[in-house]
């Protein structure tokens, strides 16, 4: 040992020796190495010193390393140059901790890029989230595989688990919730909120599904050209439409059944549900116009109200509203249960509470409790189906002939 270190001191004072080894096995230096130390039981001490201590080294070289013992402690490197030292840390001068940072400026520092690349997360060497600017096409995307296709979409936002996941060239699109809007690929302005929400949208524009696979089966691909502006807001909304338009189903389940069928509003629980094909239809109620599946230009306001028909053309006001009529079309039912005697007539008016009609191109008003049914004047009836009135006299009559 104590030739070793008589070696080091020779090699430290003379700058005729190139290498130095220092160990207990006789190898030489490494020849990439001025000082190679070997051991398997000790290591290398460097100087160790307060923060104090270290910056009052004179003209510290460039490079030149201590160990700090108070404050931050750890080793310090000269980053700057003799007359104006900056000492860092060592391994604390780049990234972020993976335990937290400490002493940041929000003007200064941030996780991010500088040269106009976007921002790319990773989880698993799969990709988990991106944030893009000015440079690229202002898309954000967070969740595993969201917007994995994109290519030249802009402004779009898409959260959760491959939302967007098939996206190529579409444009303002908000995704979010596991699978939503999975399969667009150049649809524009849709809004997709909830798990699986407008999952098969394809090139449909101007759609808004709001819970749990509303709008689930909008454009396929058979009717992509057609399948446009659906509002679907409620779990399992308009979950089966296919090429109906211009739809709005807002209430679980609420047009559930729909594929084809357009112009067709339906608001409450089940509300319109087993509509296929129908068009025009407007359902307003807890099971309104429940099982219509083809009738047309039906409208429905209150529980129950027109639920079992199939017809067309059918205004029910009113909880229960026309609730037997099964297949009669034309008919008027105004009031709480208000209804029809057979499931088959048309042109039949019904208006009061439990005012039922029996008979085609009949009206009823009131139910058999009503004592008084009346108005200011009398009731006016017309002599015959020409429907006279305004009629003025032209024949002279006994008068005329009085004068002869």
């Amino acid at each position: 040992m104590k030739y070793l270190l008589c070696l080091l001191f020779m090699v430290l004072n003379s700058p005729v020796i190139a290498q130095v080894a220092i160990n207990n096995d006789g190898s030489v230096p490494d020849n990439s190495a001025m000082l190679d130390v070997k051991s398997t039981a000790k290591g290398v001490l460097l100087p160790r010193m307060t923060m104090t201590q270290r910056n009052a080294i004179i003209s510290p070289a460039a490079g030149l390393i201590v160990y700090q013992t108070d404050n931050t402690p750890g080793f310090y490197f000269n980053s700057g140059t003799s007359g104006i030292p900056v000492w860092a840390m060592v391994g604390g001068v780049t990234g972020w901790s993976l335990t937290g940072n400490s002493g940041t400026n929000p003007a200064t520092n941030f996780i991010g890029t500088t040269d106009g690349q976007a921002l790319m997360l990773k989880e698993n060497n799969q990709k988990a989230g991106r944030i893009e600017g000015a440079n690229s096409n202002y898309n954000t995307s967070f969740g595993y595989l969201a917007m994995n296709a994109n290519t030249s979409g802009s402004k779009n936002t898409a959260l959760g688990n491959q939302t967007l996941y098939t996206n190529i060239t579409g444009s303002n699109n908000v995704s979010a919730g596991y699978g939503s809007m999975y399969s667009n690929s150049s649809g524009y302005s849709n809004v997709a909120i909830g798990n699986c929400a407008l999952y098969h949208n394809y090139i449909a524009f101007d759609g808004v599904a709001v819970g749990d696979s509303a709008l689930f089966n909008n454009n396929t691909y058979a009717y992509a050209q057609y399948a446009t502006r659906n509002t679907a807001v409620g779990s399992k909304s308009l979950l089966n439409n296919s090429s109906g338009y211009y739809n709005t189903a807002v209430g679980f389940r609420s047009l559930v059944k729909n594929i084809d069928g357009y112009d067709n509003s339906a608001f409450g629980y089940n509300a319109s549900e087993s509509n296929i094909i129908g068009n025009y239809n407007t359902a307003l109620g807890f099971y309104a116009l429940n099982l219509n599946s083809e009738g047309n230009e039906n409208s429905a306001l209150g529980v129950n109200a027109l639920r079992q028909t199939t017809g067309s053309f059918n205004l029910g006001i009113g909880n229960g509203a026309d609730e037997n009529n099964l297949n009669g079309s034309y008919n008027t039912l105004i009031g709480y249960i208000s209804n029809v005697s057979s499931g088959s007539l048309s042109n039949a008016t019904a208006i009061g509470y439990n005012a039922v009609v029996d008979e085609p191109d009949k009206i009823r008003f009131g139910n058999a409790g009503i004592t008084s049914i009346g108005g200011q004047v009398g009731w006016s009836t017309f002599s015959d189906e020409r429907i006279k009135k305004d009629v003025q006299f032209t024949v002279p009559g006994l008068a005329f002939i009085n004068l002869l």
